[in-house]
């Protein structure tokens, strides 16, 4: 089957285009169409480590891990817990642990949830 998400799409109708009856406020909390600029709607103090991270929170990858800046997240995934991302991939959604090319390509992460007063 051809189609499909991509990161940041799949986040899109995750958060967005989903509908949570009680809320409705989700809706308004992703502003940005790239996984880059959806990390850059999160400033630096409350961007999340690997430590703090919850399940339902949205992950950022880049060059660098830690160091990368907003501009170049080039992935994102949801955050499962116990270290586990779910997140598209040339096989379609998928599992996958945040270890080896998540592990060290991690900048940080965003809890919508949160934002969202929720």
């Amino acid at each position: 089957m051809k189609g499909g998400f991509d990161c940041s799409g799949f986040a899109w109708r995750v958060y967005k285009l989903q509908s949570y009856p009680g809320a409705p406020q989700l809706l308004n909390t992703l502003r940005g169409r790239t996984a880059a600029a959806m990390a850059g709607e999160v400033p630096k103090r409350r961007r999340i480590k690997l430590a703090r991270l919850a399940p339902a929170d949205l992950l950022f990858f880049g060059p660098g891990g830690s160091r990368a800046k907003a501009a170049q997240v080039d992935h994102m995934a949801i955050y499962l817990g116990n270290v586990w991302l779910i997140n598209p991939s040339r096989y379609g959604v998928a599992l996958a642990p945040l270890a080896g090319w998540y592990g060290n390509r991690l900048a940080w992460g965003r809890r919508p949830l949160s934002e969202a007063g929720l």
